[in-house]
């Protein structure tokens, strides 16, 4: 009787370790999840390789002068910046 109040919780704990490690073999590793885009970020992007790619000596000053407008409104309204997720909780923005 001494043996079998022994032997008992050895192989409780047995068979509950044997399925848990069954368990956690089986959990799917996290699968890459892609994050969302700014469209912002991606429209100024897309507009500096437009200005990289003119020619030297067709430098356009009023594009490159829009591209910069055009960053400058996206920051100003917060649809870019350092920190924006901080900055919208606590409704301030440092500068």
């Amino acid at each position: 009787m001494k043996a079998v109040k022994i032997i008992l919780p050895i192989v409780v704990v047995a068979i509950i370790g044997f399925f848990v490690t069954k368990w956690l073999i089986n959990i799917d590793p996290p699968k890459d999840i892609d994050l969302p885009k700014n469209q912002y970020t991606e429209r100024i992007e897309i507009e500096i390789d437009s200005l990289k790619k003119m020619p030297e000596s067709k430098f356009c000053n009023d594009y490159y002068l829009k591209v910069q407008a055009t960053i400058a409104e996206y920051y100003r309204e917060w649809f870019i910046g350092f920190n924006l997720i901080k900055t919208v909780v606590s409704g301030k923005r440092k500068r």
